[in-house]
């Protein structure tokens, strides 16, 4: 149903593979950290790609603010006359260029791509029947391409190792699933303890980014994110509420997709400041044009 954002995701992860598997050597390790960073760069790339929609939305956020006062004034004056607010707010919104629907404009763009990202990424392996896996054997989910991934990409993900995890295990995942991550007729050897281990630092780094984040939000703004109960709940929601999400998933999710989460908050980390950065003189500039 999605095959117009499965394809494209694959040939992006299955370009960024190619260049990291010539230049890291061969094997389990070598492979596992090849895929990792294909994955971490394909977020990276989708990231650079969207970055003109963040920009839409954090502008529209920050004339939203500005324009708010006006908003509110023309509300008050023209309370009996509905016709009369709403052209005089269709003027102001005019006049500043400004759009309240393209605060949303980056959602829908985002849920399809984390959605195909989601699919081809736990697509390698096909044994379980969990969203829709199809519940083949070990040696099917072997021997069947993956979109733009051939036969042969498919068994070099399955094989491949990020510090001795299977990229597609999880911390709960049946034990009869990991028959997929070895060759046919070859003795099934993985622990537990270390996809939970794996899963648990990559999830950290999710956590830590999230946090980091959230503390700048609140030093960019003491005042009011601490003045009212309303605003100290958010805040510390914020601080110590969402950093323990990657954590509480890391139990659920495949590597890879603790990966992809991993690489999404240390990017969201580094772009938001710098948007923020480019916000005053883009809202100086738009004032300065309003007649």
């Amino acid at each position: 149903m999605l095959d117009f954002i499965y394809w494209p995701v694959s040939w992006v992860i299955s370009w960024w593979h190619s260049l990291f598997d010539h230049l890291l050597p061969n094997g389990p390790s070598g492979d596992g950290f090849a895929w990792t960073l294909a994955v971490v760069f394909f977020v990276f790339t989708v990231r650079l790609l969207l970055l003109k929609l963040v920009l839409i939305k954090a502008r529209t956020d920050v004339l939203m603010i500005a324009i708010g006062p006006q908003l509110q004034a023309i509300r008050r004056e023209h309370r009996d006359d509905r016709v009369e607010m709403t052209l005089k707010m269709q003027d102001l919104q005019r006049r500043y260029r400004f759009n309240p629907l393209l605060k949303f404009v980056h959602i829908p763009t985002n849920i399809l791509i984390y959605a195909g990202a989601f699919h081809v990424l736990t697509s390698f392996n096909r044994t379980g029947s969990f969203m829709g896996q199809p519940g083949m054997t070990a040696s099917e989910t072997r021997s069947i391409p993956n979109y733009a991934f051939t036969v042969g990409d498919v068994n070099n993900f399955l094989d491949a190792r990020l510090l001795g995890a299977p990229l597609q295990s999880f911390a709960i995942q049946p034990a009869s699933q990991w028959k997929a991550f070895f060759e046919p007729g070859s003795p099934v050897s993985l622990s537990r303890l270390t996809i939970v281990f794996v899963a648990m630092a990559i999830a950290l780094v999710a956590a830590i980014a999230t946090y980091l984040r959230a503390r700048e939000s609140v030093a960019r703004d003491p005042e009011n994110a601490w003045n009212s109960e309303a605003s100290r709940i958010r805040s510390n929601t914020a601080l110590f509420g969402l950093p323990l999400f990657p954590i509480a998933f890391s139990l659920l999710l495949p590597v890879v997709l603790l990966v992809y989460w991993s690489a999404n908050s240390c990017w969201t980390l580094r772009q938001e400041p710098w948007v923020i950065g480019r916000l005053p003189s883009e809202l100086k500039r738009r004032a300065g044009e309003r007649s």
